[in-house]
């Protein structure tokens, strides 16, 4: 899967929840690993406009993007 099938892509967390869309990715150019995702959340999760989330927390990538934790 390449990065821009990637951006874009809602996220679910893991309440089940929609809380955003991918804005954009921390990429190791030389490794092609990827540290952390941007999230742009929708606008009654948080005040916060965006949030990092580390790659780890990322359990499944589909339809949608799926992470293992908790956002409020």
């Amino acid at each position: 899967m390449n990065i821009k099938s990637i951006i874009g892509k809602s996220v679910i967390d893991k309440r089940a929840e929609k809380i955003g869309k991918i804005e954009d990715m921390d990429l190791n150019t030389e490794t092609g690993n990827v540290h952390s995702i941007l999230i742009d959340l929708k606008k009654n999760v948080r005040s916060q406009g965006k949030i990092v989330v580390e790659y780890e927390h990322v359990t499944a990538i589909g339809e949608y993007v799926f992470i293992d934790i908790e956002v409020k």
